[in-house]
């Protein structure tokens, strides 16, 4: 029974501390983060109530324009 009453408090005490250090953890990592805000133009094709299947264009633009630079080879295609 003694080893009961150290066992408890460690095993109530043991998961908050370790939630506490996830939040502040990931708080911190939050806070030194830039923000980027992208503009979207987003749409529901099937009907404004579902939304499943939401489709969205991101407005942004690089130095050379609309260019994709990914060279396709058979490893990451998968058209």
């Amino acid at each position: 029974m003694k080893i009961f009453k150290l066992i408890l408090p460690i095993a109530l005490v043991f998961p908050i501390l370790f939630f506490v250090s996830e939040i502040i953890t990931l708080e911190f990592t939050k806070t030194r983060g830039k923000e980027l805000i992208l503009p979207i133009k987003g749409y529901d094709p099937r009907d404004l109530l579902s939304g499943h299947y939401l489709q969205y264009n991101i407005g942004f633009k690089t130095s050379e324009g609309d260019v994709c630079l990914v060279k396709r080879t058979k490893k990451n295609s998968k058209y």
